[in-house]
């Protein structure tokens, strides 16, 4: 049984890594018995013929147990054994988001790794059968949809590279197993034990009693998944011709949603929304946005909300995905603006850099020395170049398509009591010789 194990590895390493001569895995170690035994198949398959497999190992340390200094230890003492490095990686978890500490920790993680994963990498988890079979039964005790149900892929894009499951149809039995006969050492986490959490109470209360009557549950279920998945497949084509029309930007067009039955509406929506890398809402939020973004009066800009800063608002017969929303900057605030150094924008809406030509820099230097950045209080005027007298501020943004939702955090550049920029549009005036570039800003203006 071992043996056929490691074979099973050893073609998945052959068929998922691209270049045995440019293999590069970095393995996710928590240090318990999955992902040692995963450590040890991949130790294993690179002195046995792969040495080119370029391996390292990440442990991320969610500081949550007394114990977890001791896990991180034992774990790059494990990689050390197999003759790779351990990067430890502690995260914050945001146990009060909501979600429940179980997903908090999760996200953390899954965070962690996309932000440490390199350009092509692999990350390989110790996923098995029995994970798949417990992530489709809570599938479906949360009414998931296809999405949902078809769970865990074997292989997905991941940050800038891949997520790799090499054990998903391996059952726990064989990896326990190899665990033995290799005389392998893992660390124990306490709160597996703990049935308050669904995917414990699942393991130790649910599936033993499947197996008793249905041995091969997990197979049963994993072979599901793929059938659902590659039904996922078939609606995202679906769904990605329906873009292809809908699409204005990066916006979706609702005279052209309208058109459409209201599944292909709600698979759309459920695609377009991951495209732009939103979490898909519940059903009762993706009915709110359908019934609530398309019903509402043409005068109104109405937005549906379902997580910290992420919605989708209306304007002018489009969708917007929004991500992030920060406050607005506090009132009064005023900031100067000059070549010598990028200015950092309050409430992390990015920076704004002012260039000049290089034959007039000295001269612009000295004369924008006083341009100052602002931001929209209330019904101020302002006045412009080649205006008399003033202009309401909101009719000025209006006419520059700014958002409304972005109209109180877009940065206004006065030079004296002269707007001659909005964002990194200039108005002519003082700034006219200037090139401004408004560096991670925000989406502030309306695709039509």
């Amino acid at each position: 049984m071992s043996q056929s194990l490691l074979e099973t590895v050893a073609a998945d390493v052959a068929r998922v890594l691209p270049h045995r001569g440019h293999s590069r895995c970095c393995i996710a170690l928590s240090g318990g018995l999955d992902s040692i035994v995963l450590l040890d198949l991949l130790g294993t398959l690179r002195r046995r013929g792969y040495r080119s497999l370029e391996l390292r190992a990440l442990h991320v340390d969610h500081a949550l147990q007394p114990q977890s200094r001791h896990w991180a230890a034992a774990a790059t003492a494990a990689a050390s054994e197999v003759g790779i490095v351990c990067d430890v990686i502690t995260v914050r978890v945001e146990a009060a988001s909501g979600s429940g500490l179980e997903a908090a920790a999760r996200a953390a993680r899954h965070a962690a790794f996309r932000e440490q994963l390199r350009d092509g990498e692999v990350l390989a988890t110790a996923h098995h059968a029995d994970d798949q079979l417990e992530t489709v039964l809570l599938a479906l005790m949360r009414g998931a949809g296809v999405a949902g149900l078809a769970a865990m892929p074997r292989l997905a894009p991941l940050a800038r590279g891949w997520h790799w499951r090499p054990l998903l149809e391996v059952d726990r039995t064989a990896i326990e197993v190899w665990a033995r006969e290799r005389q392998l050492q893992w660390s124990d986490d306490p709160t597996n034990a703990q049935l308050r959490y669904d995917r414990n109470f699942l393991r130790h209360t649910v599936l033993p009693r499947l197996r008793e009557r249905w041995p091969h549950a997990a197979q049963s279920a994993g072979r599901s998944a793929r059938h659902l998945a590659e039904a996922m497949d078939l609606l995202d084509g679906i769904a990605l011709a329906d873009l292809r029309d809908a699409a204005v930007g990066a916006c979706l067009d609702l005279a052209v949603l309208r058109q459409l039955a209201l599944p292909r509406r709600r698979q759309l929506l459920r695609f377009w929304l991951r495209v732009q890398g939103l979490r898909v809402p519940s059903e009762r939020r993706l009915t709110a946005i359908l019934a609530d973004l398309l019903g509402a009066a043409v005068d109104r800009n109405p937005v549906i909300a379902w997580e910290e800063g992420a919605s989708v608002r209306r304007h002018r017969g489009l969708l917007y995905a929004v991500h992030d929303l920060a406050d607005p900057p506090p009132a009064g605030a005023c900031l100067r603006l000059s070549l010598e150094r990028p200015l950092m924008l309050p409430c992390g809406l990015g920076r704004l850099r002012l260039c000049g030509r290089a034959d007039a820099a000295s001269q612009m230097a000295e004369r924008d020395r006083q341009l100052e950045v602002r931001f929209r209080q209330g019904a101020e005027r302002v006045r412009l170049a080649g205006h008399t007298g003033s202009v309401e501020l909101g009719e000025v943004l209006r006419r520059a398509r700014v958002l409304p939702w972005m109209r109180d955090r877009v940065p206004l550049v006065f030079a004296g009591d002269e707007l001659v920029a909005i964002g990194d549009a200039s108005l002519g005036g003082r700034a006219a010789r200037a090139t401004l570039l408004w560096e991670d800003a925000p989406r502030w203006r309306a695709e039509r």
